[in-house]
Formats: C-alpha cells, sequence, structure tokens
C-alpha cells in the first residue's frame, strides 16, 4: 500500500525506528497499519467497524505479509486500553473526529502519551471549526488553538503541523470541504 505523506515524513526524518511497537487508533483502510509492519514494526490496530477487521484480515492472508506481526482490536478506540510506555508511535490519522462527545476525544489525546515510550511519537490529525460537515451531529470540531494548546500542555514536544483546507472527495467519493488539522509530537 502507498505510504502517506505523513508516513513518509515520520520516515525519512527518523522518528520511526526499523522495529518498534506501533498502535493505529481507528485503522480504517489500514494503509498505515500495513507501511508499519512492512518497516519491522509490531502493530496493534484498532478500530470499531467489523467490516474494516475483515477487510485487513483477508488482506493480510498475501504472502508478501506472512511475516508481519499485527493485533487487530475490534472495539472503539476510547474503550482500548493503551499500556504505559509500550509505543514507539501512536497514529489517530482521521478517526478522532468521528467520536463524541470532543471531551471523550481529549481524553483520549491525554491517554495517548503515558502510552509512548521515550523519543516515542503521535501523529493525530483533527477536523477544524471550517469544515464541511460541521453540522454533523455525531463529529467533533476544534480550533487550531484549541488542539495545539491541548497537545502544548501534554509534556510532549512539538514537530511538526499541517492544515489542510480546500475541497476534495472522501472516501465515498463525495465532494466537500476539507479542514483538516494534522499534528506529530515527540515524548521526551
Amino acid at each position: 500500500m502507498k505510504p502517506s505523506i505523513i508516513f513518509k515524513k515520520l520516515v525519512s526524518d527518523g522518528l520511526l525506528k526499523s522495529k518498534g511497537k506501533a498502535l493505529d487508533l481507528g485503522f480504517g483502510s489500514g494503509t498505515e497499519v500495513i507501511n508499519l509492519a512492512n518497516i519491522g514494526f509490531e502493530v496493534d490496530a484498532v478500530d470499531s467497524n467489523p467490516q474494516v477487521i475483515i477487510n485487513l484480515q483477508d488482506e493480510l492472508k498475501a504472502d508478501e505479509y506472512k511475516d508481519f506481526s499485527i493485533n487487530l482490536h475490534n472495539q472503539k478506540i476510547e474503550d482500548f486500553k493503551i499500556e504505559n510506555e509500550k509505543y514507539d508511535c501512536v497514529i489517530a490519522s482521521n478517526s478522532l473526529p468521528f467520536i463524541i462527545p470532543k471531551e471523550k476525544v481529549i481524553e483520549i489525546i491525554k491517554n495517548i502519551v503515558p502510552g509512548l515510550k521515550k523519543d516515542g511519537c503521535m501523529y493525530i490529525t483533527v477536523f477544524g471549526v471550517k469544515d464541511g460537515w460541521i453540522d454533523k451531529q455525531n463529529m467533533c470540531f476544534f480550533e487550531y488553538k484549541e488542539i495545539k494548546d491541548l497537545l502544548d500542555s501534554l509534556g510532549v514536544k512539538f514537530y511538526h503541523s499541517t492544515i489542510e483546507e480546500g475541497y476534495g472527495k472522501t472516501m465515498k467519493g463525495n465532494v466537500k470541504y476539507w479542514n483538516v488539522f494534522k499534528f506529530i509530537y515527540i515524548k521526551n
């Protein structure tokens, strides 16, 4: 599977070593799960959608993935217990906006930090208040300063952020306006 731009950045900047443990919260298509396993990571992959679990299980039957160490967890992100200092990398890409209320998302983010090993990285995305889905009741949205201030308060070091805005397609192929904040932080 083709690595995302942010995954390539994590690798090229040396934030992902060639081995370790990673956690993907809300893995969806499984792209980052496979990419992490491909560079030697043991991956815990969490998603509450049983169909995406089945899809990834089917994908992993291919010979090219036979040596991968991937543990699939079919449960809600907010119910997954993140063990202290277990992970070299935690990813929550495009999954947190679909959790409500916002306080749960804040709690999840706060629980990621103790789960990171020293020098571990976390990559999270949230949707901004200019996003085209802002009127949806079953989603949460953040002001940039709000989420940045939260992350800065957690004792992790800011590494990188991007703001993506503009029209683009959803996974279902519909066009919408996107307002996405992407962050990488490192645990000292």
